[in-house]
């Protein structure tokens, strides 16, 4: 667990060591966001095809698998803290938990990547057109541009829940919409 550095709310998730991992050491890392948002993390076999942590573990990498608001886990108002903020504190809440294990000497600060599908493909979008922290980026089927996402998704509900209708909240879907920021890609 951690606190985001701007509400001092505690935030829960998991960590996946590689094989021999000893504590204190620096290791390259890579944060995985979860879909949904709302959906959760847990601690034991992740092995579905969205799910990476156990294969990068045993091929060296730390495995950072933060629930951020938006999350399972924390009751209603925490699953429900990210209509109309995707990538606010969301991921203010993610990036505390990489400066935590940066700060505990698990991460290295220099080996840093971050992925995810759906949600997390979303949020790894927004890292990268957020800043430069992350050598390497995963994109897996993340929404973007969320006004085209909002008029053309087969769960036409899903974005509305979320940000309301399209044509009257069109700001706050382009606000939260990573395609709107590509000038600011630095990340492979």
């Amino acid at each position: 667990s951690w606190r985001n550095s701007k509400d001092g709310k505690t935030i829960y998730g998991v960590l996946v060591t590689p094989p021999n991992y000893v504590p204190g050491t620096p290791t390259k890392m890579v944060v995985e966001i979860h879909g949904g948002p709302e959906w959760a993390w847990w601690s034991g076999w992740l092995g579905s095809w969205h799910e990476w942590a156990q294969m990068l573990a045993t091929h060296g990498y730390v495995v950072f698998l933060p629930n951020p608001r938006g999350s399972d886990g924390q009751g209603t108002d925490f699953a429900r803290a990210v209509g109309n903020d995707w990538g606010g504190m969301d991921y203010q809440d993610v990036m505390d938990g990489v400066d935590a294990l940066i700060a505990q000497k698990v991460a290295d600060p220099n080996r840093l990547g971050i992925g995810g599908w759906s949600y997390g493909g979303f949020m790894s979008a927004w890292a990268v057109t957020h800043g430069d922290r992350f050598k390497a980026a995963v994109v897996g089927a993340g929404p973007t541009d969320l006004v085209p996402f909002a008029r053309i998704t087969d769960t036409p509900d899903f974005p509305l829940g979320y940000y309301g209708d399209v044509t009257a909240n069109m700001a706050a879907y382009d606000r939260s919409s990573s395609a709107r920021m590509l000038a600011n890609v630095r990340t492979p």
